[in-house]
């Protein structure tokens, strides 16, 4: 998503904030709950495959050689002849039938959603491809997006541009002339044509393939505790670790790690088309090394510690001794000069993943580039899908508690989070929640169910500071929650806003890191869709526009 796609995705937000209803005190009425533990849960292993591919049909157990696509309804600028129209499409279609990919007819009604997403997994498309066509006088641009048909990620971009081919202008004293055509015996006058052609700067096949591949691959960063550990992909040699981004098709895949003097170790993964997966492992004999992964959004961040740049977010270092590390979060200024934007210290642990994130600005946090903020929390038994909006899956009904999602450790600061959930009759009746953790410290928690909002504060006894009805409840304006960190020369506060009511003020420790999780109950009914929108901002550290 680009800079001003992100911008106006934050002023919706703001907008759908603004029009959310207020809410109105329960008088007299308090609610009790338990406090959401950080538990990691466990990866998916036996079933994974068949379990997804019911949620899912682009996860998938074995990634397709040739990726299916659909073109969408071409959109056409207003100044381009009409009589261009068929013309250029065909052009496009032309170029695009040399790749390595396999066009397939769509016959359903576009806006009919659930029938288009019915006949696209019927026919196992894997990408969608949007077409937009500009004119600027003489000249056309042409920008395809490869999109994912599920959960719209966006896998690549083509751009081109051509030249518009006005005939010819006749000059008021030039000689008449005309052309015939001999029929027989007669002949007929051919019309001189009036109609513009086109000439296209066409993209290369293997360009078309490259960006189509990207609908049925998927990458993963490999780190481990020993520098002298090989990879083994589905029975090839990948490379000494750690590897970063490296490409492998959709679906399951073997992963085998080797180190001299010790016994292989195997670890099955499954992979969806458009994803990065972290990927570590740990050797039993390493017993002091650890590592450490940084993250900003967006990425580009310089890193520093001891007073050296050790590269830019998304970073991840291993081999790390088990210490305490003062870490800078820098850009460089138009001026040249290196801008220290923030410097918080994190313990790295032996034979542990230390992380920190940055969020200077995320306005959608659901977005599959976002991915690897997230941690799945809790039993195993609610799976969390990111589908541009947050929707929990329960896989096992013999599940109690809170499950769902949580951030990475976020460097504290002042920050805006924001987030929509969607209205009862989109959600259905179980039990959501936001929870704003303070490392081993407090923690402040939303309750949604219903209409009803009820804020808890931990440790406590588990009942409700203060409960809470949204006016209105209705799919278009949703329920919004806010958090906002406050500080002045007296005090730093947390404020928590239902709608677009501060209902609470607590005093909040700037020197711990913080933790969101977005969560749901293990015992309630089956969700359908949760959170429709969710944006981190550290307002202090907004960057310059690339």
């Amino acid at each position: 998503m680009n800079n001003n796609s992100k911008i106006i995705s934050f002023l919706f937000s703001l907008v759908m904030l603004a029009r959310s209803y207020s809410v109105t005190i329960l008088e007299g009425k308090t609610f009790q709950t338990d406090k959401p533990e950080f538990r990691v849960a466990p990866e998916l292993k036996q079933g994974v495959t068949e379990i997804l591919s019911k949620i899912d049909y682009k996860q998938r157990a074995k990634s397709k050689r040739n990726p299916g696509y659909a073109f969408m309804p071409f959109e056409f600028a207003e100044d381009i002849d009409k009589k261009l129209l068929p013309v250029i499409s065909q052009e496009i279609k032309t170029t695009w039938i040399t790749s390595a990919g396999k066009e397939t007819a769509i016959s359903a009604n576009w806006n009919e959603s659930e029938a288009l997403l019915s006949d696209l997994k019927s026919k196992d498309v894997d990408a969608l491809v949007t077409t937009k066509i500009e004119r600027a006088e003489d000249e056309i641009r042409i920008t395809h997006t490869i999109k994912d048909p599920v959960n719209s990620t966006e896998f690549a971009a083509i751009k081109y541009d051509g030249k518009i081919i006005s005939p010819e202008k006749k000059e008021k004293n030039s000689p008449r002339k005309a052309d015939l055509y001999k029929n027989g015996h007669s002949y007929i006058f051919l019309k001189e044509s009036r109609t513009e052609v086109i000439n296209l700067n066409r993209p290369s096949a293997s360009e078309i393939s490259s960006a189509l591949k990207k609908s049925v691959s998927a990458r993963i960063n490999v780190s481990t505790t020993s520098s002298d550990t090989i990879l083994i992909a589905d029975g090839k040699e990948a490379g000494t670790l750690p590897l970063n981004a490296f490409e492998l098709g959709d679906g399951d895949h073997v992963l085998e790690f080797k180190k001299a003097g010790k016994e292989n170790i195997t670890r099955a993964i499954h992979l969806r088309a458009g994803e990065t997966k972290e990927v570590f492992h740990e050797w039993e004999d390493d017993d002091v090394l650890g590592a450490l992964k940084i993250m900003s959004f967006p990425a580009g961040l310089k890193i520093s510690w001891d007073g050296f740049i050790k590269g830019e977010t998304p970073l991840f270092v291993n081999n790390l001794n088990a210490d305490v590390y003062k870490i800078e979060f820098s850009r460089i200024s138009e001026t040249g000069h290196n801008m220290v934007l923030s410097e918080k210290a994190v313990t790295v642990s032996e034979k542990k993943i230390s992380s920190l994130a940055f969020p200077t600005e995320l306005y959608n946090a659901f977005e599959p580039e976002s991915g690897n903020l997230w941690i799945p929390v809790g039993d195993g038994s609610i799976l969390p899908v990111f589908e541009n909006q947050l929707t929990f899956k329960k896989l096992k009904d013999n599940s109690s508690g809170w499950q769902g999602v949580s951030t990475h450790p976020l460097v504290p600061g002042i920050v805006d989070i924001k987030t929509i959930i969607n209205s009862t009759d989109m959600t259905g009746e179980g039990k959501l929640a936001l929870a704003f953790s303070v490392e081993d410290q407090e923690t402040f928690v939303v309750e949604i169910e219903g209409k009803r909002a009820s804020v808890y504060r931990f440790p406590s006894n588990g009942q409700s500071v203060g409960s809470y009805s949204y006016k209105k409840d209705e799919p278009e304006e949703g329920k919004s929650v806010r958090f906002v960190s406050y500080q002045d020369k007296e005090k730093n506060v947390l404020q928590i806003y239902l709608g677009n009511k501060m209902v609470h003020e607590f005093p909040l420790d700037f020197s711990k890191h913080w933790r969101l999780s977005l969560l749901t109950r293990g015992e309630s009914p089956v969700l359908k869709k949760g959170f429709r929108s969710l944006s981190i901002v550290y307002p202090n550290f907004v960057l310059p526009k690339k």
